[in-house]
């Protein structure tokens, strides 16, 4: 039987967004700095915005606007 090659591994986006977000929280309450609630959330709202799927999901409502828009 021949040995056929592996795949190449594929993460899925919304798995590497969780787990990024996790690394900011994790990194946000180990750190001896005094961080608070809110610069928390705001670092996890940045890496969100970052994400791919957020700018996927993005492209996909500017092109639904586009067919939305009254014709002239």
């Amino acid at each position: 039987m021949p040995i056929s090659p592996l795949e190449t591994y594929q993460p899925d986006p919304r798995d590497m967004l969780i787990f990024d977000i996790a690394d900011v929280i994790g990194a946000a309450l180990s750190g001896p700095e005094d961080i608070g609630v809110l610069e928390v959330a705001e670092m996890t709202v940045d890496q969100i915005e970052e994400s791919q799927i957020f700018r996927e999901k993005a492209r996909v409502r500017v092109k639904a606007r586009s067919r939305m828009a009254p014709a002239s």
